[in-house]
């Protein structure tokens, strides 16, 4: 999907144009960008013309968002295997290539890779296992690595004979929802142990701009979409995947103890059985285990005094 990313989309296209794997279908979908994001594209295929045959734009009357745009494009190709690539992202010219190989190799539905973070410092973020199992998908942190599309590559069956398609409505975490589905019907999901994937970190991003009750609503709903998949699954699913539904459902809420949208009243309230399992949530710190009971408890003052003043430390810490 492209939306206004004049500043950086000419770094992608470049990185997209020259990867080593030839047969490549490039879908773009525009939607409806109001900067120069689309005569950038025109003229960087220009200077690839071998690539115009294989490269369709499609774009949309109206702004639509991640979801919608990206169903669209997911529903327009015909290629074997499916990779995004966000349009302020890059990828290493040989990262297709050598995924796809893997991929027709192990006979993989899925074939993931590692990826770099372009923040303040840029720092490899890695796997660490290289075949994902339902054991690992259960314990798992659904963190960015486990969750994008970018860094993974789909075998285009996998969505059909499943019935998988993005959520209308859910443009934050609508990652997460369709990677939990994939990788769970998933016969065989591969790790090569390469930093292909350029992540590039921006603080206006739709993903990095702070917390929103627009984004809160939007992640109880990925959340509350994750519970229904695996009731769909049938009961001793449901029972085996239990806690990470919780944890799913309880770090969903988790926004309101931001300062932007705090909430700790709401909070309680939200997804309340999920509070019984705090400390056995692996994934928390003690930190956190300890601010999210004293909340479910009823003491929120001590609570926010605890968030806060950590935050502060760890502040004074990278300074």
């Amino acid at each position: 999907m492209i939306y206004n990313v004049e500043l950086y989309i000419e770094q992608c296209l470049r990185s997209l144009f020259e990867q080593t794997l030839d047969d490549i279908e490039y879908i773009f979908v525009d939607d409806s960008s109001t900067d120069q994001s689309i005569e950038i594209l025109n003229n960087i295929l220009n200077e690839y013309p071998g690539k115009r045959a294989q490269t369709y734009l499609i774009q949309n009357k109206q702004n639509l968002k991640q979801a919608a745009s990206r169903q669209i494009g997911l529903s327009k190709a015909r290629g074997e295997y499916i990779i995004y690539c966000d349009s302020d992202d890059w990828a290493d010219k040989d990262m297709y290539k050598s995924m796809y190989e893997k991929a027709k190799l192990e006979n993989a539905d899925i074939v993931c890779c590692n990826y770099i973070s372009h923040k303040k410092e840029d720092t490899i973020i890695r796997y660490n296992y290289t075949e994902e199992t339902k054991e690992i998908i259960k314990n798992g942190t659904f963190a960015l690595l486990e969750t994008s599309l970018c860094n993974k590559l789909i075998k285009k069956k996998l969505y059909e004979e499943n019935n998988i398609f993005f959520f209308p409505g859910i443009d934050f975490m609508e990652d997460k929802l369709l990677t939990t589905k994939l990788r769970y019907f998933s016969k065989k999901t591969i790790i090569i142990p390469d930093a292909h994937y350029h992540y590039r970190v921006l603080s206006n991003s739709t993903s990095n701009s702070g917390a929103s009750i627009k984004k809160l609503h939007q992640s109880i709903k990925c959340a509350e979409q994750i519970e229904l998949f695996f009731l769909q699954q049938g009961q001793n699913i449901y029972n085996d995947f239990f806690l990470m539904i919780e944890y799913q459902k309880f770090i969903s809420k988790s926004a309101l103890f931001y300062k932007e949208i705090r909430n700790l009243i709401l909070w309680k309230d939200i997804y309340p059985e999920t509070n019984k399992y705090i400390f056995k949530y692996k994934h928390l710190t003690l930190k956190m285990r300890f601010c999210y009971w004293l909340a479910a408890k009823n003491f929120c003052s001590i609570s926010i005094f605890t968030y806060d003043i950590g935050d502060c430390i760890k502040k004074a810490f990278r300074n």
